[in-house]
């Protein structure tokens, strides 16, 4: 199973914890329910398991297994994991902060019942208002309360917490009540404690600590009396799958508040800002009490029961005499302030197993009554059936004026005023035996303080009291909105009737304004005839359908020939009236579609749809009822039929398989244009449209909140394709025109189960879980100027263009743009395309415009040009700093609140305490892209280029992994290719982990090979996380290194003068070429490489040659250069010659001048042996 991921306010219990009165089964599947590392398919098989060869009876938990499995089955779908319905609220949080509501284009209407009267004026955002129910339905019950405290100061200023209506208070005893907790996403709350004298400083418990349904986040405070609330000290992830049940305030010194739950003991002693853990902590707490009149003692129990004498420092176990415990609940009472009463339930069936007290402060107990087979008080009959449910509903009060005086609440209330040795039913569920009437389950009795005869109990029908003594009790949920209702069908021509069926409190109806409950049970999908407001239908669990022909007065069973009550139908079947013929009904959730001709009197089969399981929903085409789309799970899961249901073909091509659909709905003119919702949390799979029939699918999911969709409504006789959906927080529309609008101004923050219309005056209706049924009007999207928006692409290098698209919505007819640093700097153009040549970072700003009016959106350094260069190598990133992302680093962000972060505990040496680190443990959006984009990299000076970084990873399971990719881009980010990448056991450094891994073990350096990049001056690297919601991903020691590239010298060309010397002489050598990355020329004799003669950085070099000649053999070396061939020259060496002998030959006039020897050179420069000379003078020979 996965984890879960929660955040701030009162994102608290979740939906639908299980409900009236069952029995936890001796297979244990109410601990795999509250084990965090459970899987929901764990816990059904083991259900199923339980219950495969048992007959089905009341009271045996059967039903509410089959309720909380409804649920949870599509919003867990396909993974089971238990945890996901707490996403709601991180990732309703991260859709505001990326979608900002628009301003309200429309007046509200304040005060009003949404009824239809009147003049209403259109809005685009909604202008929600109640209509009810608002307290007790005639004959029905409010809604389920957890917990009920009273102000220590006034006792007549009473609040109550509903798991899905939020914190209510009442300032006149009950009579009246207010909430102010409606656009806290999720509402819900657990306990809350308050300040004994400073009664605006109260302490709330988040999470279900009764079901177990959600987990905790921690203890929120509240300084001015539960308007606003702020985390406290105590504050967690919800993955860590913790529950608060019990919060206590020291009376003596209010600084000290204590939380107890399945975690164990949390105290501060400093108003919440920090809490430690006291010596003897034990796991697994549903009660704690302060001993009356001394703070210092302090009870607490799960299973086991433990006290403290010193404030809560130490606890200590006590030994009880009792086995077999599922759950403890404790009483005290200052009538006898050293009495300590528990109640317990027992692990095998969750039924009765003991009272008992101690008389001595706790440190010791005697059996007051054990389990015998007439005292079953936790059961739903008088004593004498099997079984309970004290997991979900054990509470027990003693009276603060008469110690021997107690209550216990299970199914029903039972009175022992002897000590608790036995016990009289006191109420029933549904007032037999002649006793009072109280809601089924019971989650708290308290008394009203100094009073010994009235009590007040939180129940899954609202708030009771009795104020004598039990003989009587009175429903005090009065103006309490907290029904919580699967579905809504409304009269086709009265805006004042409708349907509505409730969890725990029936089917509804409102008329004229008043509520009452009509059907009792659970109440299923609902509706009346749209030609005869007289004829209702109803229905309970599992398709047990129902009919009334005299507007809800009386009802008729209409099951013949038709599966229904087995358990294997769903626990809401869907079933509709068929929109030409009024007297024909079809029905679903079975694996085939039914249908009746006469009212629902008698039923037959029709076709099979494809697809897994029951039919979830189906539609029949208002145009063509011949043609009928139903939805089911799995592979095929829409099909489509043309013959009126009797036989269907798969329309599902392009439609996801790993979501669970929710609703399917069809347009009332075109039968080709159908739409379908899905459940569950993967952000890209809401919401899918077909114009052709199912043949082909479009994705318009884009711009909503990732939450489950539960529910979808066309919007008949309106151009465009308008349609609404409700999801598990708000209403959504979407048309042809526009992208998604949030549709909720003065709707409180809630699921939406189901959307209907009232045409006649056109209203919206809403079904929602927890706070009744809400009106508004219908948008009106022509008459209201545009709301601007507009993308781009926000990152561009110096000299490029960048296209800007036009998103806004509600049809701009013109439009005028202003793009500073921009070429050019306005445009009127719809999509310009503008060329950006200066570094900066620039803002852009649109005005959109219709006949309507005009809106302006500036976006804010929206456009960042980066310069033609990068930094030079090497860049290195440990993460010390505090600064994140670093420097000239940047992080794309895919859409989720979660993204890269820097993490100041661990890391790899050298930085072992500092990392990047990507919490996939916590975000459940599977493809989730976040990018860690580096400083770019100059690489245009490199002969190669490598990156290395460490690397720390382990896999949730083989279900749940993650990926890292490495990416690379040359041409300012706007492609990129990617170079490395890695998931799951191949990423992996460490062994699965099913805790948050933020704590790596084993680290792994990787290198990735840039060579190929080399020789461009701006390379971007970006490590980018992939999630899976697998596991915290770690980054460390970054560094982007090269080799600066190295040219050889060329072979140089030589020249010598003079080409031969005489013996002792010198030459002049002359080197032409280029040494480029060598140091010098090494000029050697010998042979190249030989004897190193001498060397020069410049261009001549003197020789001095040895005879009869010395070659020389240059070429360049040094630096990073590899020596290689060398160019060589040849200088000869003359020798000396012998003395010459002249003979003189006077020739008439002229002479012959003879000399022997070799090697002669004459003074003029003659070299034979014999000159002529013409004159006379003196002549030399050498």
């Amino acid at each position: 199973m996965k984890k879960y991921f929660f955040s701030l306010f009162l994102a608290l219990l979740a939906i639908l914890p299980f409900g009236a009165s069952g029995q936890y089964l001796d297979t244990n599947w109410v601990q795999l329910m509250h084990d965090p590392t459970s899987n929901f398919y764990d816990v059904q098989a083991a259900f199923n398991n339980y219950w495969k060869d048992r007959e089905i009876v009341k009271g045996r938990g059967y039903k509410q297994f089959k309720r909380w499995e409804a649920y949870m089955e599509p919003r867990v779908y396909p993974s089971g994991d238990l945890t996901l319905p707490s996403q709601a609220y991180t990732n309703y949080q991260a859709w505001l902060a990326s979608n900002p509501s628009p301003p309200s284009q429309g007046i509200a209407n304040p005060g009003g019942n949404g009824g239809g009267g009147g003049t209403v004026i259109n809005s685009v955002s909604g202008n929600w208002s109640l209509l009810g129910p608002t307290g007790v339905p005639t004959g029905g019950g409010a809604g389920r309360v957890n917990f009920i405290r009273f102000d220590p100061l006034v006792s007549t200023i009473i609040y109550v917490g509903a798991p899905d209506g939020g914190l209510w208070k009442s300032t006149d005893n009950g009579t009246s009540w207010s909430t102010n907790t409606d656009q806290l996403a999720l509402i819900g709350c657990t306990d809350i404690a308050i300040h004994p004298t400073n009664t605006q400083i109260m302490y709330l418990a988040t999470g279900d600590g009764n079901a177990g349904d959600t987990y905790s986040i921690g203890v929120l405070k509240s300084t001015d009396g539960g308007l606003t609330w702020n985390t406290t000290g105590l504050n967690w992830a919800v993955n860590l799958g913790r529950t608060i049940s019990r919060l206590l305030i020291n009376p003596s010194n209010p600084n000290i508040i204590m939380a107890f739950g399945s975690n164990g003991i949390w105290r501060s002693t400093d108003a919440g800002a920090t809490w430690t853990q006291p010596t003897g902590t034990f796991n697994g707490i549903k009660d704690a009490e302060f001993k009356p009149g001394d703070p210092n003692t302090v009870y607490a129990a799960g299973t086991s029961f433990k006290r403290s004498t010193d404030g809560g420092v130490n606890w200590t176990t006590v030994t009880t005499g009792l086995t077999g415990i599922e759950r403890m609940a404790i009483a005290v009472t200052p009538a006898n302030s050293a009495y300590v009463y528990v109640l317990a339930s027992r692990t095998s069936d969750d039924g009765f197993n003991a009272v008992i007290r101690s008389t001595n402060s706790g440190a010791s107990f005697t059996t007051q009554m054990a389990a015998n087979a007439t005292n079953n008080i936790l059961g739903w009959d008088n004593g004498a059936d099997a079984g309970g449910q004290g997991w979900y509903d054990l509470s027990i009060a003693a009276s603060p004026t008469n110690a021997n005086e107690i209550y216990t609440g299970g199914v029903n209330i039972w009175k022992s005023t002897n000590g608790g040795t036995s016990f009289t039913l006191n109420s029933h569920w549904y007032g037999n035996y002649s006793k009072p009437y109280v809601h089924a389950d019971i989650h708290d009795l308290v008394y009203l303080p100094g009073s010994g005869t009235t009590v007040l109990t939180g129940c899954d029908g609202g708030v009771f009291r009795t104020t004598n003594s039990g003989a009587a009790w009175s429903d005090i949920s009065s103006n309490l909105a907290i029904a919580q209702q699967y579905k809504i069908g409304l009269s086709a021509n009265s805006a004042n009737l409708l349907l509505a069926g409730h969890q725990d409190n029936g089917t509804n109806r409102y008329n004229a304004g008043a509520w009452s409950q009509v059907v009792g049970g659970d109440g299923m999908e609902c509706f009346i005839d749209r030609t005869n407001n007289n004829v209702m239908y109803a229905a309970l669990y599992y398709g047990a359908h129902r009919r009334s022909t005299n507007g809800g007065t009386t009802w008729t069973n209409i099951v013949t020939g038709i599966p229904n009550g087995t358990g294997a139908q769903d626990w809401v079947c869907a079933w509709h009236q068929d929109p030409v013929t009024a007297n024909t009904l079809y029905a679903g959730g079975r694996p085939a579609l039914y249908r009746s001709t006469n009212q629902g009197t008698n039923w037959s089969a029709l076709g099979t749809p494809t697809g897994t399981g029951n039919i979830i929903d189906f539609v029949v085409a208002p145009s063509n009822n011949q043609i009928i789309y139903a939805l089911k799970s799995g592979a095929n899961g829409v099909s489509k039929s043309t013959n009126g249901g009797t036989s269907f073909t798969a329309v599902s091509t392009g439609l996801p398989t790993t979501v669970a659909p929710t609703a399917i709905t069809v347009s009332n003119i075109d039968p080709n244009i159908v739409f379908v919702t899905y459940s569950g949390y993967s952000a890209a799979n809401k919401v899918f449209k077909s114009t052709n029939g199912g043949t082909s699918w479009t994705n318009i999911s884009t711009g909503l909140p990732n939450l489950p969709c539960n529910t979808v409504v066309f919007a008949n006789a309106t151009p465009n394709d308008p349609i609404y959906i409700g999801t598990d927080v708000g209403v959504y529309y979407r048309d042809n025109t526009s992208g998604w609008i949030a549709f909720n101004t003065g709707l409180p923050n809630v699921a939406v189960r189901d959307l209907e219309i009232y045409y006649p005056t056109s209203r919206l209706r809403a079904g929602t879980f927890g706070r009744g049924t809400w009106d508004s009007d219908l948008i009106a999207v022509g008459a209201f100027p545009p709301v601007a928006d507009f993308t781009a692409a926000q990152t561009v290098c110096a000299g490029n263009t960048v296209a800007f698209t036009d998103a806004s919505t509600f049809n701009p007819t013109s439009w005028s743009w202003s793009f500073p640093g921009g070429t050019p700097t306005t445009s009127t153009t719809q999509n310009p395309i503008i060329t950006y040549n200066t570094p900066g970072v620039y803002n852009v700003t649109l005005t959109a415009t219709n006949a309507s009016g005009s809106d302006s959106e500036v976006k804010t350094g929206y456009i960042t040009v980066l310069n033609g260069s990068g930094s030079a190598l090497p860049i290195s990133e440990g993460f010390v700093g505090a600064t994140f992302p670093p420097a000239s680093w940047s992080i794309v962000n895919g859409g989720n609140v979660v993204t890269w972060e820097r993490d100041a505990t661990a890391g790899n040496a050298p930085t072992a305490t500092s990392s990047a680190r990507m919490d996939n443990y916590n975000t459940d959006i599977t493809g989730d892209l976040d990018d860690l984009v580096m400083i770019p990299a100059d690489l245009s000076g490199v002969s190669t280029a490598q990156l290395q970084f460490d690397v720390a990873y382990a896999r949730y399971d083989g279900t749940y992994f993650d990926q890292l990719d490495v990416l690379v881009s040359t041409d300012c980010g706007q492609t990129y290719t990617v170079v490395y990448s890695k998931s799951g056991s191949t990423l992996a450094t460490d062994p699965d982990q099913t805790t948050a891994y933020t704590s790596p073990a084993t680290w792994r350096t990787e290198t990735v090979n840039l060579t190929p990049y080399v020789g461009n001056n701006q390379v971007y690297v970006k490590f980018r996380n992939v999630s899976g919601y697998g596991q915290f991903l770690h980054l460390d020691n970054i560094n982007l290194t090269g080799v600066t590239a190295c040219t050889n010298p060329t072979i140089p060309t030589i020249t010598s003068s003079p080409v031969a010397v005489c013996t002792g002489g010198t030459a002049t050598l002359t080197i032409t070429g280029t040494l480029n990355n060598a140091t010098a020329w090494e000029i050697y004799s010998g042979s190249c490489g030989g004897t190193l003669v001498g060397t020069t950085a410049g261009s001549t070099f003197t020789v001095s040659p040895v005879g009869p000649s010395t070659t020389y053999y240059i070429r360049g070396e040094g630096g990073c250069v590899t020596p290689g061939a060398c160019a060589s020259i040849t200088v000869n060496v003359n020798p000396t010659p012998a003395a010459p002998v002249v003979t003189v030959v006077n020739n008439c006039g002229s002479s012959t001048l003879t000399a022997t020897g070799s090697n002669l050179l004459w003074s003029t420069t003659q070299t034979s042996a014999a000159i002529n000379v013409p004159t006379a003078g003196t002549y030399t020979v050498t």
